[in-house]
């Protein structure tokens, strides 16, 4: 069965239109978990005077750390948030 792209694309436009996410509802993939709103006035100004201070462009909050990462324990992570939603995130 060919998909209808027209009824697709409006199904989509209405979940955004109800919800403010853009997720395609006639997919079979769940939409991901609702996030707190990030302010990004305040992050910009974060990252500026992060870079203003050291020259780098980077979110201070971020932890920085010199130990090995444990990448089979890192990809357990994203496989199980995948299964459990459907997206792929750390």
């Amino acid at each position: 069965m060919a998909t209808d792209w027209n009824a697709d694309a409006a199904a989509t436009i209405a979940f955004h239109t109800a919800t403010g996410s853009w997720y395609d509802p006639l997919s079979n993939i769940p939409p991901a978990p609702p996030t707190t709103p990030v302010d990004w006035n305040a992050l910009a100004a974060t990252v500026n005077a992060a870079h203003d201070a050291t020259g780098h462009w980077y979110v201070p909050t971020t932890p920085v750390t010199t130990a090995p990462i444990d990448w089979n324990a890192e990809a357990a992570i994203v496989t199980a948030n995948h299964d459990a939603t459907g997206h792929w995130f750390l």
